[in-house]
């Protein structure tokens, strides 16, 4: 094989290699501000919902509520991603619908205030503002 036909094999495998890779890091979608938000380490990945798969008791689906800080500079989209990786396969959806609700409050004020507003009961309170809830309206 010639040189000149190993460089026209090599370029185009190249070349799709590095998209591939780039459409992964999220920064050829828009997805490109929570691809450079895990770059840079501001969530680790899974890291502060995996505690709340031992509350989750094998249920196949979740809902997800995340009250944020004000200065929260993180997209409230990337808890719920962060959430999705660290509880799968259990299917997780924004929304109270769903008989448990994994939470993640930035304040405890803020925790106690959805608790009153809200027609939930604590399952448990997890490290980092995590709280796994049961939704009294379904049983």
């Amino acid at each position: 094989m010639s040189p000149t036909t190993r460089l026209r094999t090599w370029i185009p495998g190249g070349l799709l290699f590095l998209y591939c890779v780039y459409s992964l890091l999220g920064l050829a979608s828009g997805n490109a501000a929570l691809g450079r938000i895990y770059s840079k380490g501001a969530l680790p990945i899974g890291s502060i919902f995996e505690p709340a798969r031992s509350a989750l008791g094998g249920v196949a689906e979740v809902g997800f509520v995340h009250v944020r800080h004000p200065s929260d500079t993180t997209p409230a989209e990337a808890y719920l991603f962060e959430a999705q990786y660290a509880l799968a396969p259990v299917r997780v959806d924004a929304g109270l619908d769903h008989g448990l609700i994994v939470g993640h409050f930035a304040r405890p004020s803020a925790l106690e205030r959805f608790i009153r507003e809200h027609p939930v009961e604590v399952v448990s309170r997890l490290p980092d503002g995590v709280v796994v809830f049961r939704n009294s309206e379904i049983r």
